[in-house]
């Protein structure tokens, strides 16, 4: 029941729920009618409303939940075409149709992927930590969060850390062996390739 609500608002919910105590309460009316051979034509006026609170939700969360499949296909086809300008816009214009009916710590890590996947660390850090707020414990969340800051932070200066530290001398790991480094779900595996690629891109 809480997957089937997911993308509804609380007030999206309270119309719903309403609508099918209303719809209970007409169809209990009905039987009474019918049993006591009451006239019915005026009660099924009422119907009307139980039907609205009841279908606005439900096309709702069909909406929603459409939309939220074509997001992961698209992310999945701007993994594979990464300077698809069009298809990046299609990515964005779904994802911020979807931030304000992600609930979920999956809901909310996608949207952080999505953000990743369009190069604003930034906001994709914030879902990965409002996912987190959901699930402490979401790996892709975290994993999301850890690559998001790795984009973010500027390049790191060898020679200025020997400085600061002379007696320590392991090497320090650039950006494209953090990335490798981080531990990410099989089904997001394909996001370090994809930004081992764009920090490759970067002009110097």
């Amino acid at each position: 029941m809480n997957d089937l609500l997911s993308g509804l608002h609380l007030y999206e919910i309270v119309l719903l729920l309403l609508g099918i105590f209303l719809f209970v309460i007409l169809s209990v009316g009905l039987m009474y009618y019918i049993i006591k051979k009451e006239k019915i034509k005026q009660l099924f006026l009422f119907y009307i409303f139980p039907i609205v609170m009841i279908g606005y939700p439900s096309i709702m969360e069909i909406t929603v939940s459409k939309d939220r499949i074509t997001l992961k296909k698209k992310q999945e086809e701007l993994l594979n075409s990464p300077h698809d300008q069009e298809l990046a816009e299609e990515v964005q214009e779904l994802t911020e149709k979807l931030e304000g009916r992600s609930f979920t710590a999956e809901q909310r890590a996608n949207i952080s992927k999505s953000w990743l996947l369009l190069g604003d660390n930034n906001r994709s850090t914030l879902f990965a930590d409002k996912a987190l707020e959901k699930d402490e414990n979401h790996q892709t969340a975290q994993s999301l969060k850890q690559l998001a800051i790795v984009m973010e932070e500027e390049p790191p200066n060898e020679q200025a850390m020997m400085a600061l530290a002379p007696g320590v001398t392991h090497r320090v790991l650039t950006k494209e062996e953090e990335i490798k480094e981080i531990s990410l779900p099989k089904e997001h595996k394909e996001l370090q390739s994809f930004l081992i690629q764009r920090l490759r891109e970067r002009p110097d």
